[in-house]
């Protein structure tokens, strides 16, 4: 009995080990993926609409986001925000997260979702940017401008 018992501890401990190395590690990745679709959302959103070209967009857009609106309808779509709102003045906040799970084993990819307050010239506005995590990167799966002045 001594012998079973002796075996069960350094196997419960080990167990327990693996399965705090395996959170940690999620924890690690769930942060930095995080990290890097928000960066990426930022940037791309100031990018696109401070140079009125949706082309970085169209590069980093995911099959799903072109099938919806073609590169020239997406690139016209870039340009006539600032061409109606005024010129991009400053990004005042950003919110959401990402969706990732922290075992390594997931049946779904990992995706994010944000609303990045603008400010163009006296406008303010909410862009909506979607991606997904795919093959080491995150396309964008979703771009909307909500503004009244847009519908008009």
């Amino acid at each position: 009995m001594s012998k079973h018992r002796s075996f069960l501890l350094p196997s419960l401990v080990a167990s327990l080990a693996i399965i705090v190395a395996i959170l940690a590690w999620g924890i690690f990745r769930k942060t930095s993926m995080y990290e890097a679709s928000r960066q990426l959302a930022i940037s791309t959103t100031e990018e696109i609409f401070s140079s009125t070209s949706g082309n970085l967009l169209v590069q980093l857009a995911h099959p799903v986001l072109l099938a919806q609106l073609p590169a020239e309808s997406l690139n016209a779509f870039v340009a006539s925000v600032p061409r109606i709102m005024g010129s991009l003045e400053s990004i005042s906040s950003i919110s959401g997260t990402s969706d990732v799970s922290l075992i390594p084993v997931s049946f779904s990819p990992p995706t994010a979702s944000y609303e990045i307050q603008l400010t163009f010239g006296e406008n303010r506005v909410t862009a909506l940017m979607e991606l997904v995590y795919e093959q080491g990167n995150w396309p964008f799966t979703a771009c909307r401008v909500d503004s009244p002045m847009l519908l008009n």
